[in-house]
C-alpha cells in the first residue's frame, strides 16, 4: 500500500511507466494535488484524477509523443492532439473533454484544476 506522511493511503492512484516505476510528472502531480496540498478529497476523486491522467499519458505513449514537447505550430502540442483525438475519435461530450483537459493543463501549470 502507498504510504504518505507516515500514513497508509489505500486506493491512492499510482501511474506506472513501462519500467514499472512511477510515471513522472503525473505521479508527482497526483501526490501534490491529492495529498500534499492539505485538501481533503475523497477516494473517488483520487480514482477519477488517476484515470484522467493515466488516459492522457496512455494517449501520449500510443502516439509516441513526449509530454513536454512544446511546439510553436498551433494544434501540434500534445494537449491539442489529445483534445482533438478525444473529440473526433472517442466522440466524447465537450464537458467530458473539458474536464479531462482542465486536469491535464493544471498538471502543466502546477495548480489546482478547479482554479
Amino acid at each position: 500500500s502507498y504510504v504518505y506522511g507516515g500514513r497508509a493511503r489505500p486506493g491512492f492512484p499510482i501511474i506506472l511507466g513501462d519500467d514499472m516505476r512511477p510515471l513522472q510528472p503525473a505521479q508527482a502531480f497526483l501526490t501534490w494535488q491529492l495529498l500534499a496540498r492539505g485538501r481533503l478529497l475523497s477516494p473517488l476523486t483520487w480514482e477519477d484524477y488517476g484515470r484522467r491522467l493515466w488516459g492522457y499519458f496512455a494517449f501520449l505513449h500510443a502516439n509516441e509523443l513526449e509530454w513536454d514537447d512544446v511546439r510553436q505550430s498551433p494544434g501540434l502540442s500534445p494537449v491539442a492532439r489529445y483534445r482533438d483525438w478525444s473529440v473526433s475519435e472517442l466522440k466524447l461530450k465537450p464537458s467530458t473533454v473539458n474536464g479531462r483537459l482542465r486536469l491535464v493543463i493544471s498538471m502543466y501549470e502546477g495548480r489546482s484544476p478547479s482554479a
